[in-house]
């Protein structure tokens, strides 16, 4: 596969972390579920994932409902318009619910977003670039480049998977912790990496927080 490689910055070990931006040259996949997700090999992502508990049944209902109809008029392959269309609609005004901070909020506790850093630091270098990460009360946002062949379905399941079962574990909760789809975005240049970038850094003040936050920037 023929991309660009663009080096953005580098990790506190020195390493260097590169932005691989879409390739329009390249196949692009889909699959879906209830959302559509459009991958290509080890390119860039803005992810985010959220509670179960974390958006009011009325607001996912709507959404739903406008979801369906705009994908019942708008038929595969999709041009960079609708993807970008798409992303505005549906993914950005979820973004602005999750910040309102609805449901338990339980990743405000310290240690259970400890949990998710070390999670998320684990497979760092070795599964993916980890770019930039911020642990919100109720959701995480992630800008990572996958590597060594990884894909982000399987990232994603793990991380989700093992993090459940040791919050559940710790809390003594039961059932679904995470829901189940999560909301990722290739990124298209440098100039969307800077502006992504900058709002998971951001993101805090955005929602009015203070504290019950974990970021990159506090990494020890």
């Amino acid at each position: 596969m023929d991309t660009i490689n663009s080096q953005i910055k580098e990790d506190s070990d020195d390493s260097p972390s590169l932005l691989v931006p879409f390739d329009y040259a390249n196949n692009l996949g889909m699959t879906e579920r209830n959302l559509p997700h459009w991958q290509q090999e080890q390119v860039t992502y803005f992810i985010t994932f959220r509670l179960a508990d974390s958006l009011p049944q009325e607001k996912l209902t709507q959404l739903m409902t406008e979801q369906e109809n705009w994908l019942r008029h708008h038929k595969t392959p999709y041009s960079k318009e609708e993807i970008k269309e798409y992303t505005e609609l549906f993914n950005d005004r979820i973004q602005g619910w999750l910040d309102a901070g609805h449901g338990s909020c339980i990743l405000k506790d310290e240690a259970l977003s400890k949990t998710i850093e070390d999670s998320l630091l684990f497979f760092k270098g070795t599964r993916y670039l980890l770019h930039e990460w911020i642990i919100m009360p109720n959701h995480i946002h992630i800008l990572l480049t996958p590597i060594n062949g990884f894909p982000l379905d399987k990232i994603m399941h793990s991380l989700k998977s093992y993090t459940a079962n040791v919050i559940n574990k710790a809390t003594g909760r039961h059932g679904k912790l995470w829901k189940d789809e999560s909301h990722d975005h290739i990124i298209r240049n440098l100039k969307q990496f800077n502006a992504i970038n900058k709002y998971i850094i951001m993101n805090p003040i955005k929602a009015g927080l203070k504290s019950g936050f974990r970021s990159s920037s506090k990494e020890e």
